[in-house]
């Protein structure tokens, strides 16, 4: 699994809280393992492989989400902020809540 934008420590950080969260769980699941068939935890196991793949499908599409995001995001930037006319926004009072750099020189 690629680590996209974030850094290990982004990961080890989650991977902390997640085995926190599961310390703090009734002990019960693993007794329930232990009196499990063969079959049972093949399924099980399968059961987690699909998950793992979906939650990796679903990692994946948020990368590109966020890829997307950016890229609007520095195209709003090129054409607000680096226009050659001043822009404004404003609120429904009338309010400058932003101006582009052409419009903060007057």
């Amino acid at each position: 699994m690629k680590n996209g934008e974030f850094g290990g420590d982004d990961f080890e950080g989650l991977r902390k809280k997640a085995e926190k969260i599961l310390n703090n769980r009734d002990d019960r699941q693993l007794e329930d393992l232990a009196e499990m068939s063969q079959e049972e935890i093949r399924q099980l196991i399968h059961e987690l492989q699909v998950h793992q793949l979906e939650l990796e499908l679903q990692n994946e599409e948020l990368r590109e989400a966020r890829s997307k995001l950016k890229k609007a995001r520095s195209r709003y930037y090129k054409l607000f902020d680096l226009a050659p006319v001043g822009y404004c926004t404003l609120s429904r009072q009338g309010i400058i809540e932003e101006a582009n750099l052409a419009a903060a020189h007057y």
